[in-house]
This record gives structure tokens, C-alpha cells and sequence, in this order.
């Protein structure tokens, strides 16, 4: 098998295991955003344990770009999603959802546009996947960078 089939197996198993209902999912939803940060670490590190060749330059070199960006967002994702610089804990759930109902001038608000669990799969799909598919598939395809 190619390293490339290799790695995008990989991944698919990674983010199977990650949304796949195997007991740990109240667990996750509930503290998915922990997990990036104890994450973060490991990704950087292997990530330049891995580096090979050096590039002219560090702004020139779009997987450095996309790790960097990836663990940036998940330090926001740790900071908005559970503990905000005011001590606030899992504020992000509550504020949203009040703005969507205000957007929405919605009279019933019993009824929470976004669970836990939705805001759990947007952010391991459109971030997470996204980021390795870019760190993964750069310099050669752009537009996961840029997403």
C-alpha cells in the first residue's frame, strides 16, 4: 500500500473512531475541545519530527502554514467553546443559540437550534478534518489551506 492510501486510511479510521457511537460519545461531545489541546502538542511535534527538506522560507511553506493555523483554531476552539478569558464555561452554547433565536425572532425558545452534539460534528468535520486534509494533501492542493 502507498504511503499516500496509507495516510488517508488513517485518517478516516481516526475520524471514525471520533464520530462513531462506541459508549464515548457523551464523552466527546462533551469534551472534544479538551482533547484538540492535549492533541495540539503531539500534532506539532510530529509534524517537525517528521520535516525533511527546508524550504526557502517559512511563509513559503504552506504545510508549516496549515499545522500552525490548525493548532491556533484549536486553542480558540478550547477558549470559545469551554473556558473563555472570563472564566466562563461553555459559553459559546448559550450565546449562540440566543442569537440564532433572535435572528430568527423565534417565540418558541424552548427549542435550541444547536445542540451540543451538532456543534461537536461541525467542529471535528468542517475544522479538524479539514485541517489534516490540508496539513495531509499541501503544497499540492490549495484549497483545504485556504478553507
Amino acid at each position: 500500500m502507498s504511503n499516500s492510501r496509507l495516510a488517508l486510511a488513517s485518517i478516516c479510521l481516526i475520524f471514525f473512531m471520533l464520530w462513531a457511537p462506541l459508549g464515548q460519545y457523551d464523552f466527546l461531545v462533551e469534551n472534544w475541545m479538551k482533547l484538540g489541546i492535549y492533541v495540539t502538542p503531539f500534532l506539532l511535534f510530529m509534524f517537525f519530527a517528521s520535516r525533511t527538506q527546508k524550504t526557502e522560507s517559512i511563509l513559503s511553506d504552506v504545510k508549516l502554514m496549515s499545522v500552525l493555523m490548525l493548532a491556533a483554531y484549536i486553542v480558540h476552539q478550547y477558549e470559545e467553546h469551554w473556558v473563555d478569558l472570563l472564566g466562563n464555561q461553555y459559553a459559546f452554547y448559550g450565546y449562540i443559540n440566543e442569537l440564532i433565536l433572535a435572528v430568527l425572532n423565534a417565540q418558541n425558545t424552548s427549542v435550541m437550534p444547536l445542540s451540543p452534539e451538532s456543534i461537536f460534528v461541525i467542529n471535528t468535520s468542517l475544522v479538524w478534518l479539514v485541517g489534516v486534509i490540508a496539513i495531509w494533501r499541501s503544497p499540492k492542493h490549495l484549497f483545504p489551506a485556504l478553507a
